[in-house]
């Protein structure tokens, strides 16, 4: 009976590999299939997209995106978005939602259902507004003008998830810290930021992912080729009557590592997050 029991245990974690090993290789194999493909000529590739070429492979592509594509400099424009975006926006979104969730204020429950409403309005349906607002205060063709929409458009997510994390502190820990001196801002950035450092990084990386990943309203709103970002501008490697796809795979591949690096820096304050929940 026992070695059944102990078969049976054997065949169940062999499954439970197998199946991880198949999910695992069924979300690298796009990154594969980008790899391999940017080491290809257009006609190699129109041959068989889908063939292994490593020794003799066109490893100049990446040289031409950077050389002559200029990705570094997209690269540069949309980091600087992106960083400054999240940076102010986090910055407003964890003042407000620690008010959300432990000050008592006349109205605050209207407040935040308002914001909260924002989260169900598309970005298509405010596009055109918001071309004619800044096209009136200058802000087209300009990256301060991203900087702004990535700092407002991100509160909703923000709010929602900090306000429920701040509100699983203890309010003695609080008030712990009041009584030791510490201001309103001293006590948001020493007890509080710590304490809901794992849904922090869950808005880093998925408000990070969505902003680097845009290809709408920067293609809206910047026209100059110089100050667009990456995602629009790899989207002008394809035209109507031309088209090189070994190319397009390797400005795909090399704007993905970003996205990747800020995931596996802060994959362990998610992990942490999720453990703490579980405990709780």
């Amino acid at each position: 009976m026992a070695r059944q029991k102990g078969f049976g245990r054997i065949v169940v974690k062999i499954l439970i590999y197998f199946i991880l090993v198949i999910l695992a290789f069924s979300y690298l194999y796009p990154l594969l299939f980008m790899f391999f493909n940017s080491l290809k000529s257009q006609t190699q590739y129109m041959v068989n997209p889908f063939s292994v070429i490593l020794l003799d492979g066109h490893y100049e592509n990446y040289y031409v995106m950077i050389r002559n594509f200029r990705i570094l400099q997209y690269f540069g424009n949309t980091l600087l978005v992106d960083v400054m975006g999240l940076g102010l926006g986090l910055t407003v979104a964890i003042i407000a939602s620690y008010a959300f969730a432990k000050v008592h204020f006349r109205g605050k429950n209207g407040i935040y259902l308002m914001i909260m409403i924002v989260m169900f309005i598309p970005a298509q349906v405010t596009i055109i507004p918001l071309y004619i607002m800044f096209s009136k205060i200058g802000l087209i063709d300009s990256l301060w003008g991203l900087v702004l929409l990535r700092v407002c458009g991100g509160q909703a997510g923000y709010i929602l998830l900090l306000t429920a994390n701040f509100r699983g502190i203890p309010g003695d820990v609080l008030e712990a810290a009041r009584i030791d001196g510490c201001g309103y801002l001293r006590t948001i950035w020493s007890i509080g930021v710590p304490m809901v450092m794992p849904a922090i990084s869950i808005c880093i990386i998925l408000n990070f992912i969505s902003g680097w990943n845009d290809l709408f309203t920067p293609l809206v709103l910047i026209k100059d080729m110089d100050k667009q970002l990456i995602m629009p501008a790899l989207s002008h490697l394809v035209g109507r009557f031309s088209k090189d796809i070994p190319y397009q795979m390797t400005g795909m591949l090399m704007s993905s590592i970003p996205v990747i690096a800020v995931y596996l820096l802060l994959q362990k304050k998610i992990i942490m997050g999720v453990s703490m929940g579980s405990i709780k």
